[in-house]
């Protein structure tokens, strides 16, 4: 596996993280204390075809995060959606007994890079997280 791609991971971040870990690269991000990492399997993911996209939502100080809706949507990096536009986006299911989350995406339309863009809602927090990828 790579090394992460971000700073300052806890161990229990480090230990979800492991729950879905194999030999495809983890991307993560952070925002307002809250370390979404992802996964896509495959990885990259194959044009015309859909991928499994995993992910694991951390909060510092937090030992569950069971009632944050993850959600997200793809899209080629050149034609993002409108700022207002909510439309695409697939509801992530939550592993019963962890903070993993699972969907399939959409077919990858063609080759080059894509966004995966991640929405989640916890609280009072609304924060969108954007991940390039290759196909």
């Amino acid at each position: 596996m790579r090394p992460l791609r971000a700073a300052g991971l806890s161990l229990l971040g480090m230990l979800m993280l492991a729950a879905c870990a194999d030999d495809r690269e983890t991307y993560s991000q952070s925002a307002d204390g809250y370390l979404l990492a992802m996964r896509l399997a495959p990885n990259p993911p194959e044009a015309g075809k859909t991928a499994v996209v995993t992910a694991v939502l951390h909060l510092d100080g937090h030992a569950s995060l069971a009632t944050c809706p993850v959600k997200f949507r793809q899209y080629p990096a050149g034609q993002p959606p409108a700022a207002n536009d909510e439309t695409g986006y697939h509801a992530m299911r939550q592993d019963l007994t962890s903070d993993i989350y699972r969907a399939d995406s959409d077919d990858f339309g063609g080759v080059g890079k894509w966004i995966i863009e991640f929405k989640v809602a916890c609280d009072k927090d609304v924060f969108n997280l954007r991940f390039p990828i290759f196909t």
